[in-house]
């Protein structure tokens, strides 16, 4: 940790090196790669992983979402484990609810217009 000094003239200040730093820090996941990663998954044909995806209620919209579209999703540990469908989605029987997710409305629009079917977002 670095050591402050104050010095007799109050518009100087002296920092000297201390000793280093140590620990460990585990960051939370990336809300903006957890929402694309659920969409690919989604649209991917078989398993995919997501390890340490963000909690956030945005992200939970997108999965949320990509279940109502026929996306199978499992949570243990940490991990999110996806089967998805390819680009064979099912139509949603129910309005897709986005909640407050700008990005949620913005990916899923485009992934839902090569679909052979009507959805309300």
């Amino acid at each position: 940790m670095a050591v402050l000094i104050a010095a007799a003239d109050p518009h100087r200040l002296e920092v000297r090196p201390g000793p280093p730093l140590g620990g460990t820090f585990r960051a939370p996941g990336d809300k903006s790669v957890t929402h694309r990663a659920i969409l690919v998954g989604l649209i991917a044909r078989g398993a995919s992983l997501i390890e340490d995806p963000n909690p956030g209620q945005d992200c939970l919209d997108t999965l949320s979402c990509a279940c109502s579209l026929g996306l199978e999703a499992r949570s243990s540990g940490g991990r999110l484990e996806l089967e998805g469908r390819g680009f064979s989605l099912r139509e949603p029987d129910q309005v897709l609810d986005c909640g407050n997710s700008g990005t949620t409305l913005r990916l899923l629009s485009g992934i839902l217009a090569g679909q052979p079917f009507q959805s309300v977002l």
